[in-house]
């Protein structure tokens, strides 16, 4: 199997095809294509049991109400790490959920998630058993354990007051106010068959609010709540975590050329309903047909049907008898396109190998 076929799987949603400009030869089709991630997990590891092992004693229920006490009793300038153990739950349940979607793994949340961890919250555990590690897969049948080690979240909040002039030249008060969360997260994956080496993840970045009002109260409530924050927090970190080990979905463009001829065309139509290799073999029986324009545009045609089948290279080969045969900007704007897929699909292999 070609290389590129373990890295590129293309969902051909066509939201559309459209001619550009009336009458011209070059269509448009809009897809989907699956983006490897910066990350690499190997191909062994099809499944994960996910544990939470952040929740160290001072993770707690914050209320709600008992939240915007405090930020009232600070006069509204908050700058305080919180842990927050809804919101710790919830970075386990979106991250097994955006993994599990992926179509990359099979993901299992044991009924027991928490592992216990009676550590101060500014020490890292270390590493787990690997006697429990090798249980616990056996036990859910999944490859590795994905664990939550450490979870954090900042929150800092700035509240200010001025005066604007208004539509009738008066002056009037306004208020701004700004609330910033930092959430930091650290994960570990246990592949028991692989003990040597023990992959870890950091996860960290900041989400950013901001109001404007008349009046304090009008900015006061178009700010989410301190609790809704830490619940955001936790949403994105689960978030941000699979994007960073799982292919995601990207919306890609890409152009074709018809030809005019329609025994030469009758591939398009395939190719619009995901139908790749049987347009290929179409297009294959006239690459050596006809003028060079003619040719160019199937040859054109060829290396987008071998992208869009997951072979790289041979794709770049038609691009570029493409351009030889008779110049295209948009082949040209094609082949570096495909160059650029060819260096992340590289780099995905030096992973690979040195892993």
């Amino acid at each position: 199997m070609n290389r590129t076929r373990l890295i590129f799987y293309f969902l051909f949603a066509l939201i559309g095809v459209s001619l550009l400009g009336g009458c011209s030869a070059v269509r448009t089709v809009n897809i989907q294509l699956l983006q490897p991630p910066p990350s690499y997990v190997p191909d062994s590891i099809q499944s994960l049991t996910v544990f939470n092992r952040s929740m160290t004693p001072d993770f707690k229920n914050w209320d709600r109400d008992s939240l915007e006490q405090l930020l009232s009793d600070r006069h509204l300038e908050l700058d305080t790490t919180l842990r927050d153990s809804i919101a710790a739950d919830t970075v386990i349940q979106v991250a097994a959920h955006q993994l599990f979607n992926s179509g990359r793994f099979d993901v299992v949340i044991p009924k027991e998630k928490n592992l216990t961890n009676f550590l101060p919250s500014t020490i890292s555990p270390e590493p787990l058993d690997w006697e429990f590690v090798s249980t616990m897969c056996q036990n859910f049948n999944t490859d590795a354990l994905l664990v939550l080690e450490s979870f954090s979240e900042e929150i800092n909040t700035d509240f200010d007051s001025g005066y604007e002039q208004d539509f009738s030249g008066n002056m009037v008060e306004t208020y701004y106010g700004a609330l910033d969360l930092t959430y930091h997260s650290r994960w570990r994956l246990y592949d028991p068959k692989h003990r040597e080496r023990i992959r870890t993840f950091d996860v960290t970045d900041t989400i950013f609010w901001d109001s404007y009002g008349y009046t304090a109260e009008e900015m006061y409530y178009k700010l989410p709540s301190i609790k809704e924050a830490l619940i955001e927090g936790g949403v994105v970190t689960g978030q941000d975590l699979a994007r960073k080990i799982a292919p995601q979905w990207k919306d890609a463009r890409r152009h074709m050329f018809a030809t005019g001829q329609k025994d030469i065309d009758k591939a398009i139509p395939l190719a619009e309903k995901g139908d790749w290799e049987a347009a290929q073999k179409i297009w294959e029986q006239y690459a050596d047909v006809g003028s060079k324009s003619r040719r160019s545009k199937v040859e054109f045609n060829l290396a987008l049907a071998n992208e869009m089948n997951g072979d790289i290279e041979e794709a770049i080969a038609w691009g570029v008898k493409s351009y030889k045969t008779y110049y295209r900007h948009q082949t040209d704007e094609y082949l570096r396109t495909l160059d650029k897929r060819r260096k992340l699909l590289n780099q995905i292999d030096e992973e690979k190998e040195t892993d």
